[in-house]
């Protein structure tokens, strides 16, 4: 059995916690597939088939990489991450499409990117690197970050280990209470190195009731939105040639349904977006009735780029001792995509 948990930005970012009934089938999407590709010439960040990350050398190893962002046109995630080594000579431009309506003011892309910097830092260490970031965003066109190397130990921890086994959790959750004392682990993540984001609990009835309220009537508002609901529709992978062909997105094992309804619905035809909508409310209220806890990260500007990027970092952090703890973890962000969409239609936000 695992246990109830959950995380978010907005001033911050949002998440649930919670133990979990584990499933029959099992979810063939899994993190790295959803945010970030990556490619360098001398020094590869790559997930290997049996889930783990490793540096693949092709030559020398530099002494510098830098994250550079590009775009890819797609419905809700409109970009991926590129490594790059200083000994590359290429360079990456980028294309700024229409931001799409669940990441109307780029919040997720910066966050995703954070989170894939923490997976190139925990990769560095395990090959036996000493990695230093610094945060350059919008400096050059591209460029997000640098990450400086030098020999060091092989840190091999169970954060490393837990890359590949990483996911979001979108099935309800356990009566098992998480105790003080996990809840104290994970505080112990937040250090310098994420400064100045930090970690709130929501796990005292009262506000765990007030944040359910909040997201209940973000993903009301979300599916109300015709284009945030088909964008979040275009992402949903109905078969198995759709899911090998595009490697992200959304499938029925994700769902976090009962194993004989998942079963079925396997069977059936392709659900409506209607129905896709509905489905997503509701999973959503079971969640937040359940959780544990709500985990919110905070940051002093939800929308200065390097705040964006060291919560993605304190996340991915949490994500992974979460998993390596056998916690379901799930970011909620309905209510955040909310506040940037309202704010990107020029509107008050209720939130």
């Amino acid at each position: 059995m695992l246990p109830p948990m959950a995380g978010l930005l907005a001033g911050s970012f949002f998440g649930s916690l919670g133990w979990v009934r584990p499933l029959s089938s099992w979810w063939p999407m899994v993190g790295w597939r959803t945010g970030l590709t990556t490619k360098a010439s001398s020094l590869q960040a790559e997930v290997l088939r049996s889930r783990h990350w490793r540096l693949g050398r092709t030559g020398p190893v530099p002494r510098r990489w830098s994250l550079r962002q590009y775009w890819r046109r797609a419905p809700t995630t409109p970009s991926r991450g590129r490594l790059q080594s200083s000994t590359d000579a290429s360079t990456c431009t980028q294309t700024w499409p229409v931001p799409p309506a669940n990441d109307a003011l780029l919040r997720e892309f910066y966050i995703s990117l954070g989170c894939a910097l923490e997976n190139l830092v925990l990769a560095a260490r395990a090959d036996g690197h000493q990695p230093t970031v610094t945060l350059d965003p919008g400096n050059a066109p591209d460029l997000v970050a640098t990450v400086d190397l030098e020999p060091g130990p092989s840190i091999r921890d169970q954060l490393y280990e837990s890359i590949g086994r990483r996911r979001s959790n979108r099935s309800e959750y356990t009566t098992d209470p998480v105790g003080p004392s996990t809840l104290m682990a994970m505080d112990d993540l937040v250090d310098g190195s994420v400064a100045p984001a930090g970690w709130v609990w929501l796990d005292t009835e009262p506000a765990r009731q007030t944040f359910a309220h909040l997201l209940d009537a973000a993903t009301v508002a979300h599916v109300a939105d015709e284009e945030q609901s088909e964008d979040s529709f275009a992402w949903w992978r109905s078969s198995w040639g759709e899911v090998q062909a595009h490697r992200d997105g959304l499938n029925i094992d994700g769902v976090g349904l009962p194993p004989l309804i998942t079963t079925l619905a396997k069977i059936l035809p392709a659900p409506s977006r209607e129905s896709a909508d509905a489905t997503f409310v509701e999973r959503t209220r079971l969640q937040a009735d359940t959780a544990a806890a709500f985990g919110v990260v905070t940051v002093d500007d939800p929308h200065a780029l390097e705040a964006q990027l060291v919560g993605g970092r304190l996340l991915q952090r949490l994500h992974l001792w979460a998993t390596a703890n056998d916690l379901g973890f799930q970011h909620m962000n309905q209510i955040t995509e909310r506040i940037d969409r309202d704010r990107q239609q020029d509107r008050p936000s209720p939130f």
